[in-house]
């Protein structure tokens, strides 16, 4: 990698760390109410959903919206499960193949946009902190919060 490209890398984790990490803070204090409030932390995972489709600009997550409204509808209905993480995971390893690594890759060869890549960059950010602060939740609450557990799920007592 060429030392122009080190340094646009270096902007660009510059640029997306100062305006995530407020958001991943949360996700982050979502861990630590789980653990005495479960259902406060499921409820603040609800909101923290729905800040990353509030954020979601239509050009770069647009058809993964309808995904991500899904699982805050089970989150909305007091469920969150396996398969509620495991949309999620998926989710999140689909936008970073499809989405996040062509705009990086655009960006250091000089061809994106520095706004395109930081949004792309700022969204799987948030996908990730949501996904740890829902497996997180998951764990605590056994294999099942607020919801039935899925069946065929490993029983938290095994």
């Amino acid at each position: 990698m060429s030392d122009e490209a080190l340094k646009r890398l270096a902007n660009l984790i510059d640029m997306v760390g100062a305006e995530t990490s407020s958001f991943l803070d949360k996700c982050s204090q979502v861990r630590l109410t789980a653990v005495s409030d479960a259902g406060a932390a499921l409820q603040e995972c609800i909101s923290l959903v729905q800040q990353t489709l509030d954020a979601g600009g239509a050009p770069l997550f647009g058809k993964y919206l309808s995904v991500l409204s899904n699982i805050r509808q089970r989150l909305q209905s007091g469920c969150l499960d396996l398969t509620c993480v495991n949309e999620l995971s998926a989710l999140r390893s689909k936008y970073i193949r499809e989405v996040l690594r062509p705009a990086v890759s655009s960006y250091l060869q000089e061809s994106g946009s520095p706004a395109t890549v930081k949004a792309a960059y700022d969204l799987a950010l948030r996908l990730d902190g949501l996904l740890g602060a829902t497996r997180f939740l998951l764990q605590v609450g056994g294999h099942s919060v607020g919801g039935s557990s899925d069946a065929g799920s490993p029983s938290a007592s095994s």
